[in-house]
């Protein structure tokens, strides 16, 4: 949904948020995702609205914005949402607590403020368990934002969601734009300096895959709406302007990037996370979503990195544009390495065709570590997937034989989880994490 088109709805009565909202966006920008429900502080100044882009009749993914229109940073927010006839299957971007059907959501540890004029976005899945399975947005109360220290919430307002079947694109997009480097800018600004970016990992771990240590490694910035329609690893786009990928645990779902096709290595880098320092000590944890075309665009060579452009900004300000001079910058020298995942939540798979009984392909998501390896119990054995270059895992030719079916993970340290999958349900977690390494 359009942060824009969401702020003008904010400003009319709850009576007419919900007509303004599905209001077709003008000026050549899609359609914003239907508003199924609002709710806003009793100042005005903090409003949340929930969004359903998937509903499949059995259960439905929901989206939620909490944006900043107040004077002041937003330190802390609480949403509260009723699930009804509804039970989550996975979760992104936020902390959450459930008592009965009544879900608590606040951020999570460590998480930056809102700025003044932005907002974060947090979403999650559930399957139905009755025919009132929708979700109603019930408050939103914050600490900060120019008002009182902490406000209560309005009533809410809900609309009645058009139903509409998820559907899975084949394959990977455009990727990344490929390195904005400098575009705009921020006029010389020194940047962020010393911030260590959101969700660094304390693990000492090391990562088996190719990492640039030594001052070889080169940084660039792009935003998704320079040409990027879904990103190659297949995770949901949350939010444009700021750009915001679901589950990722890396800023609040803002801290992304795209790797170089040597580095992407047919989507073997997806759902990691890399740690990027620059020599002055500045340095920022990204999550691995995106593949930056080595043939199209030659910066991006063996040890480049696309970050998004917020987390470009806390290495760096944007008019530098390009970073790593000892792989082909133009200023500072940049190394990056992988490390674990900040993750909170177990991982879960994601069906490309929920409800095929026989044929389908599988992704993982959430992972703290790089997934190395996934199998399928088929015809009395193990059987290895092949990994496809938009981040879904096939059995041979995709038939597995009727589901439900056994599925086994395997990280690149060796670790493993096992699980069964049902074929309806679109995404569905697991009850296991891959262990924090020593």
């Amino acid at each position: 949904m359009r942060l824009g088109a969401y702020r003008s709805a904010v400003a009319l009565s709850f009576l007419g948020l919900v007509a303004a909202a599905c209001t077709v966006a003008t000026g050549g920008e899609e359609e914003a995702d239907a508003l199924y429900g609002a709710v806003v502080t009793t100042d005005g100044l903090t409003p949340a609205a929930l969004t359903m882009p998937s509903d499949w009749g059995s259960g439905y993914c929901a989206n939620v914005i909490v944006a900043n229109d107040g004077t002041a940073p937003v330190t802390s927010w609480t949403v509260v949402i009723n699930l009804n006839q509804a039970a989550v299957s996975s979760w992104w971007n936020a902390a959450s607590s459930q008592s009965g059907s009544t879900l608590t959501v606040s951020p999570r540890s460590g998480s930056p403020s809102i700025p003044v004029g932005s907002s974060v976005s947090f979403g999650f899945c559930a399957n139905a368990t009755g025919s009132n399975y929708r979700p109603t947005l019930v408050s939103v109360t914050k600490t900060g934002g120019g008002s009182s220290s902490s406000s209560s919430s309005s009533s809410s307002s809900s609309s009645s969601s058009s139903s509409s079947s998820s559907s899975s694109s084949s394959a990977g997009s455009t990727g990344s734009a490929g390195g904005a480097g400098g575009a705009g800018g921020a006029g010389g600004s020194g940047g962020s300096g010393g911030s260590t970016g959101a969700g660094g990992s304390s693990a000492t771990c090391s990562i088996p895959l190719p990492s640039y240590t030594s001052g070889n490694g080169s940084a660039t910035w792009y935003s998704l709406d320079q040409g990027t329609a879904q990103v190659n690893c297949s995770l949901p786009i949350q939010q444009r302007n700021p750009d915001s990928i679901g589950h990722v645990a890396t800023g609040g779902g803002r801290y992304f990037a795209a790797l170089n096709t040597a580095d992407y290595n047919t989507a073997a880098a997806c759902g990691a996370c890399v740690e990027v320092s620059r020599d002055d000590g500045r340095k920022v944890v990204a999550t691995v979503v995106d593949q930056c075309p080595t043939a199209s665009n030659p910066k991006c060579k063996a040890g480049h990195i696309d970050l998004s452009k917020e987390a470009f900004a806390q290495i760096g300000a944007l008019d530098e544009g390009y970073l790593g001079t000892g792989n082909g910058g133009v200023r500072g020298k940049i190394s990056w390495k992988y490390v674990p995942c900040p993750v909170e939540e177990n991982v879960s798979i994601v069906l490309k065709e929920p409800g095929n009984a026989w044929w389908n392909e599988l992704r993982v998501q959430g992972h703290r570590t790089p997934v190395r390896k996934l199998e399928v119990y088929v015809g009395g054995r193990w059987t290895e997937a092949t990994r496809q270059p938009y981040n879904y895992w096939r059995v041979g030719s995709g038939n597995m034989g009727q589901g439900p079916w056994r599925v086994r993970v395997t990280d690149v340290l060796g670790k493993t989880i096992e699980t069964s999958i049902n074929t309806t349900t679109a995404e569905q977690l697991t009850s296991s994490q891959f262990p924090v390494c020593q």
